[in-house]
């Protein structure tokens, strides 16, 4: 008797398991949709690009080597990117948080991303975004005279070196 209630426990078990997993899959999917990942991914990729190259032009090396500065940048940002696409990140971020949440959280979270506070939320999103780059970036602008010094120092001592 006790070894037909413990396998008829353990079959159950194979048989809900699954089926749990899927939802947390889709659930998490749904998430994912409902915050638009991909198109904030994208977003925040061109906004980096956009930085970058600002960066570079700001420390006024000569235009030659800027530009291959440039061209360089920009193929390992394509790289970094080209792995980091949407394609290839969305399952890993599906696996993630079908790992981390339950179903009943996850079902909280879409619930509160269909809600008017989370819809708000959302629809600010990329305003929030931008405004953050921007205190970033002015961060990153009040470093640029160090900046350049610091990279002014480092060619001279390579120049020195030759």
């Amino acid at each position: 008797m006790k070894k037909s209630i413990i396998l008829m426990i353990t079959t159950m078990m194979f048989l809900v398991a699954p089926a749990v997993a899927g939802q947390k899959e889709d659930l998490a999917k749904e998430m994912l949709n409902l915050t638009d990942m991909k198109k904030m991914m994208d977003q925040i990729v061109a906004q980096v690009q956009q930085m970058q190259a600002a960066q570079w032009k700001v420390l006024n090396m000569p235009e030659k080597d800027q530009e291959k500065v440039l061209q360089f940048q920009s193929k390992v940002t394509k790289k970094i990117f080209d792995a980091m696409s949407w394609d290839k990140m969305e399952p890993e971020y599906i696996t993630l948080f079908s790992t981390l949440y339950t179903v009943e959280e996850l079902k909280a979270i879409v619930g509160f991303y269909k809600s008017p506070a989370g819809q708000s939320m959302l629809k600010k999103q990329p305003m929030l975004m931008q405004k953050s780059m921007q205190i970033a970036q002015s961060k990153i602008q009040s470093l640029l005279p160090e900046l350049k010094k610091m990279t002014e120092d480092f060619a001279a001592s390579v120049k020195d070196r030759k």
